[in-house]
C-alpha cells in the first residue's frame, strides 16, 4: 500500500496524475451486464440481459459495443468507436445516409450508472434499434463492471472489424 502511494505521489509530481485521473477509457474499460424480467405482449415473461463493452484503443478513444433488450424481443445493437469529449465518450456517425439525420450517441457515468444516450437531434433508432428499442437514457450499473476475459474473441468479431473500419482504423 505504501509503495502504491509513493508511485502515485511521484506521478503527481511529474504532472502525470492529471492524465491518469482523466483517462476515462481506462477507468471505464470492461463489460457491464444487467439482467431483468421482460415480457411479450401476450404477458409471457422471460429474462433479458443488457450488455455494454468498453475497450480502450488509446486515452482518447474506445471501442464500445452495446446490446440492449426491450419488450417483445426488440433490441438495439451498437458497435462503434467513441472519442473522449470532456467527461464522456461520444460517437458521431461519419457518413449518415441522406434519408435520415446523423446518429450521435454518448456514454457517460452518472452516479453509480453508465448511461448510453442519444442526443435530441440524433437519429440512431433506424440504424441500431428495433421498433420498441431506443438508445435514449439507457443505464447499466457501474457495480456490474468486470474485466473482459474474451478479448481475443471480441477483437476477432465482425462487429469490432466494422467499427474499426468505419473509424478509419482498419488493419
Amino acid at each position: 500500500m505504501l509503495r502504491a502511494a509513493l508511485v502515485f505521489a511521484i506521478a503527481l509530481s511529474l504532472g502525470v496524475g492529471a492524465a491518469l485521473a482523466t483517462d476515462i477509457t481506462t477507468q471505464w474499460a470492461g463489460v457491464y451486464k444487467f439482467r431483468f424480467q421482460n415480457a411479450l405482449v401476450t404477458g409471457e415473461e422471460y429474462e433479458s440481459e443488457n450488455v455494454l463493452e468498453v475497450v480502450p484503443l488509446d486515452v482518447q478513444s474506445a471501442y464500445v459495443r452495446a446490446h440492449l433488450e426491450f419488450a417483445n424481443g426488440h433490441s438495439c445493437s451498437l458497435y462503434v468507436v467513441m472519442n473522449v469529449e470532456g467527461d464522456r465518450l461520444v460517437y458521431r456517425e461519419p457518413n449518415p445516409p441522406a434519408h435520415r439525420g446523423q446518429c450521435i450517441v454518448t456514454l457517460d457515468r452518472v452516479g453509480g450508472e453508465m448511461r448510453i444516450d442519444e442526443t435530441e437531434e440524433s437519429q440512431c433508432g433506424a440504424a441500431h434499434c428495433g421498433a420498441r428499442g431506443s438508445l435514449r437514457d439507457q443505464r447499466l450499473p457501474v457495480s456490474s463492471q468486470r474485466r473482459i476475459r474474451y478479448m481475443e474473441r471480441l477483437r476477432a468479431s465482425v462487429q469490432y472489424d466494422l467499427a474499426m473500419r468505419e473509424a478509419g482504423r482498419a488493419p
